[in-house]
This record gives structure tokens, C-alpha cells and sequence, in this order.
């Protein structure tokens, strides 16, 4: 029988032999809270949607465990970046359990215009 669990819950199993000999346990299934991946910038097309402008910022959070660890060595479950080209942000979120899940943000870097003078 599968089940959707999405909370913790108790289950009551028992087992019966061909002898008709039963016995009764109990188990529990834990359900880890699920990693979540987000970002703010205020550059680029529009506030928060993983695109920047060359040289500005973005910050990129994610949630739902104890530890963290990030594709550019940092491990705090926050992370500033200004990358110089498009690049792919990835973390491994492991809760308190040691339930690990990894999620990835994209920050896409466009150019600034080059803004030309001419004097006459």
C-alpha cells in the first residue's frame, strides 16, 4: 500500500503467520520538513528574478535544514553573490534528521550598455 505522507505519523502493523500466530508492532514515519531555494536582487528586469546587471548584487537563501553547503564553498544557509557571467548556485540542505536534498538557483548576468560620448 503506498502512502502520501506529509506529516510525521505512528503506524500500528501487524503480522500474521500461515500458523495463524499474529504479532503487533509499532513504527513511526518522520517527515523532514522540505528545502526551499530563494532569491532577491533589485536589478535586471525586475526585482527578484535571478537577473542582474553586471556588478550588482543577489542573495540567494535557502531554508529548511541545519547545515548547508554551497557550490562556491560557502556554509551558512545565506549567501551573497555577484558573478561576472551567468552562473548556476547549487546548496545541499541537511536537516536535523541528516535528510539531505540539493536545489539550485541560476543568476543570470546581463551586460550594461556601453555608453559612447562624442565631442564636436
Amino acid at each position: 500500500m503506498a502512502s502520501n505522507v506529509q506529516t510525521s505519523t505512528l503506524y500500528n502493523v501487524t503480522v500474521t503467520a500461515s500458523n495463524g500466530c499474529s504479532s503487533s508492532g509499532f513504527t513511526s514515519l518522520i517527515v523532514n520538513p522540505n528545502a526551499n531555494i530563494s532569491e532577491t536582487d533589485n536589478s535586471g528586469n525586475a526585482p527578484n528574478d535571478s537577473t542582474i546587471c553586471a556588478g550588482d548584487l543577489a542573495v540567494i537563501t535557502a531554508t529548511g535544514g541545519t547545515m548547508y553547503s554551497w557550490s562556491n564553498g560557502a556554509t551558512t544557509g545565506t549567501i551573497n553573490v555577484n558573478p561576472i557571467v551567468t552562473t548556476n548556485y547549487i546548496v545541499t540542505v541537511t536537516d536535523a534528521g541528516g535528510c539531505s536534498d540539493v536545489l539550485s538557483r541560476k543568476i543570470t548576468v546581463t551586460q550594461k550598455p556601453v555608453i559612447g560620448i562624442t565631442y564636436m
